[in-house]
């Protein structure tokens, strides 16, 4: 597997190295203040920022695919009740002639499993559609922005002078944008999912 950040850090360096020697040589060659911030943000979203977004994004589809595995399930109890249910001779549970009181482990045991399903389908909440349609759209706006880079950056090996208009690109730019819009969307989509999640394993 690539190491990007191993490959950011040597990419940067060998990016410096070659605009220091063309500074030198070639008057054509004008590393503006603005290219240079350009740069450092093209290539902090791509390291920093986008890598953290993802995983905020991807923990809260898993937290919220935990949640709907768990309601999904919520009838597997019943099995369980019915046999239970039957060994004390059904609704009137009586063991050995005798009716069981409500106290009981045994007549405890169904009652719990008797509202397992309802507990966990009140439990479990669904997230709503919009949240998570946002969250992956920017995943799929965060994945095609790092494709991006390490196409233009890395794989096709540009030149000092080519990452000079390689830094403006209007789809890089605006795929940049775009992730860095995400930064509370998928926030607040983790802290949403994760604590409903919580919720969920309460559910009995």
């Amino acid at each position: 597997a690539l190491n990007l950040a191993k490959i950011q850090q040597l990419w940067f360096c060998n990016l410096l190295h070659q605009f220091q020697g063309l500074s030198a040589i070639n008057k054509n060659v004008r590393w503006t203040s603005e290219l240079m911030e350009s740069l450092l943000d093209v290539v902090g979203t791509f390291g920093n920022q986008a890598r953290n977004f993802l995983r905020q994004a991807n923990r809260a589809k898993n937290f919220n695919n935990l949640k709907n595995s768990k309601k999904n399930k919520k009838d597997s109890f019943k099995p369980f009740y019915d046999r239970l249910l039957a060994s004390v001779g059904g609704s009137d549970m009586v063991c050995d002639g005798s009716k069981i009181p409500d106290n009981d482990t045994v007549a405890e045991t169904l009652k719990t499993l008797d509202t397992c399903a309802t507990s966990i389908d009140s439990s479990c909440q669904v997230a709503a559609t919009t949240d998570l349609s946002d969250v992956q759209t920017c995943l799929d706006d965060t994945n095609s922005y790092r494709d991006l880079f390490l196409q233009k950056f890395v794989i096709d090996g540009p030149s000092a002078t080519q990452i000079c208009g390689l830094v403006m690109d209007t789809t890089l730019q605006t795929l940049k944008t775009k992730v860095k819009n995400c930064g509370t969307i998928v926030a607040n989509a983790e802290k949403k999912q994760k604590a409903e999640l919580d919720t969920c394993k309460k559910g009995t």
